[in-house]
């Protein structure tokens, strides 16, 4: 760790390590700030799902392997700074996630709030019923 020498002038002393600080603080605010609005793993994880699920090729498709190289991107983002541009025809409506809701949805089904539908497609196998 490097600890900075401060003069012997308690003033001066004061007054570096204020703005000192307020540099560090600007500068975590700044990289909260960007994180919050570039990170986009959970987008691009649930594109991947609703992709392999509707997709003939499933996880081969395109869409999916556009998706994996995004998903790697945004892994490193914390890291590189550089973050996951997500093109507009790889985006979902929530509406397509709706059927993949899985095992949090089929807990309000068996409460019956909702009506419980068996998915028969192999991304869904071993996942129980999903709620339409």
């Amino acid at each position: 760790m490097h600890y900075i020498e401060l003069p012997s002038s308690s003033n001066i002393s004061n007054m570096m390590l204020g703005n000192q600080c307020y540099y560090i603080m600007q500068e975590v605010e700044e990289y909260f700030i960007n994180y919050i609005v570039n990170e986009s793993l959970g987008i691009i994880a649930n594109a991947h799902v609703v992709f392999a699920d509707k997709e003939p090729l499933k996880a081969e498709s395109e869409p999916c392997k556009e998706l994996a190289k995004l998903f790697s991107v945004a892994v490193d983002f914390p890291k590189t700074g550089v973050p996951a541009q997500i093109p507009h025809e790889l985006h979902v409506r929530v509406s397509d996630l709706s059927h993949l809701c899985f095992q949090a949805c089929n807990r309000e089904a068996l409460q019956g709030n909702k009506e419980a539908h068996t998915s028969h497609k192999v991304l869904h196998e071993g996942r129980g019923k999903a709620v339409l």
